[in-house]
């Protein structure tokens, strides 16, 4: 499990990351806030993972091992290259999907009858 600090902490860097790309705009002050950067059919999960996850690689491949036999010696390049075709059909499935469809699949099936983040729609109101 995560504690509420850490927690903290990732979504501050993920509302850079998002900020930084354009994907979330947000104002300060106390009318500030945070809203899409364009709009919702226009952002894709491909852009979302990309600009959270930066550089880092889906599968990351194995360090170097010594070189003992023909798998020992080949097992490095064989693997990334599998893990590169593997993260792109990946990036392929995520740009398939907005950030409006997804958001449209959940509340379609959603069943818990819970009103979506209430607290939020709640202050939204109170602002407005």
């Amino acid at each position: 499990l995560i504690n509420e600090s850490a927690w903290e902490e990732m979504t501050c860097l993920f509302a850079l990351s998002l900020t930084r790309d354009g994907i979330i705009v947000s104002t300060l002050g106390r009318n500030g806030s945070i809203h899409l950067g364009r709009p919702a059919d226009k952002i894709t999960l491909r852009d979302i993972y990309l600009s959270v996850i930066e550089d880092k690689k889906l599968w990351a491949s194995r360090p170097d091992v010594p070189a003992r036999c023909v798998v020992s010696a080949n097992a490095c390049w064989y693997f990334k290259s599998v893990a590169d075709e593997a993260e792109q059909a990946s990036l392929n499935v995520l740009a398939r999907h907005t950030a409006a469809s997804a958001l449209e699949a959940v509340k379609n099936a959603d069943t818990s009858g819970c009103d979506p983040v209430p607290e939020m729609i709640a202050r939204f109101k109170k602002a407005h």
